[in-house]
């Protein structure tokens, strides 16, 4: 009796044993999550999971602009516009979607409003907007050396003249007005592109396809497709390993 309780606690100890190695070897592949802390103006606005994410590669929807994320475990931001003023010099006056500063830098410029702004400090911008205006893309990829994102808007019939003219070493945050399957398959040629909102007129599942050459795609909004969608437009979808983030039901950023 002695031997038979002997060998069931041996073998308890065997199995504790080899629950511990289990665990914490299961412990080692799933680190603790990484969170990021926004604050806009001081105040705390959101908590986000940002386990996994890549610099500069993964991206913050912050005031009115696409942050590309610097490994910060916490974000501060403000929105403002910078005004000029009659006797020389520059006047801040808060104005959502001008000018984004984050951690007292000033990170993010609309570039409708460049040619009103004295930037002390260009090479700390890192994003900018650039919507309908090719000379402004010009001066914001001339004026800030590091950009790391450019937000733009293209439509069907200038997709390929508006993204060609862009190093493909800054990621491309792409809105698509009156967007066709044509429109996906010239898209997929920019593999720099990381955010893409559809317009989704003339969109087809087939079309989804091309989509799936976008391997660092982070963002897909297409509004409006969820009832659309099927088994082979999800399949398309799946190959898309590092999306974060997808819409397929109503107008959103």
């Amino acid at each position: 009796m002695k031997n038979v309780f002997k060998q069931i606690t041996i073998l308890c100890l065997i199995v504790l044993a080899g629950s511990v190695i289990f665990c914490k070897k299961k412990a080692e592949e799933e680190p603790e999550p990484s969170w990021l802390r926004v604050y806009n103006a001081g105040v705390f606005e959101d908590s986000i999971n940002v386990t996994g994410w890549e610099v500069n590669e993964d991206v913050i929807w912050i005031g009115s602009f696409y942050y590309p994320w610097q490994g910060e475990d916490s974000i501060n931001y403000d929105c403002y516009r910078l005004f000029p003023l009659i006797n020389g010099g520059t006047e801040e006056i808060w104005n959502r979607g001008s000018v984004l500063r984050v951690n007292g830098k000033l990170v993010g410029i609309n570039t409708n409003y460049v040619d009103t702004l004295e930037i002390a400090e260009p090479h700390d911008v890192i994003t900018a907007t650039v919507w309908d205006c090719e000379e402004c893309l010009e001066v914001s990829l001339e004026k800030f050396p590091n950009l790391v994102g450019i937000w733009v808007s293209v439509d069907d019939s200038n997709i390929s003249k508006t993204l060609d003219v862009i190093p493909q070493d800054i990621r491309l945050y792409v809105f698509c007005f009156d967007a066709t399957n044509r429109s996906l398959r010239e898209l997929s040629k920019f593999l720099n592109i990381r955010i893409l909102y559809l317009e989704r007129d003339r969109i087809t599942n087939c079309g989804l396809r091309h989509l799936a050459k976008l391997k660092e795609l982070r963002w897909l909004r297409i509004p409006g497709f969820y009832d659309k969608i099927n088994s082979k437009g999800r399949k398309y979808l799946k190959a898309l390993h590092k999306l974060r983030s997808l819409n397929l039901y109503y107008r959103t950023t």
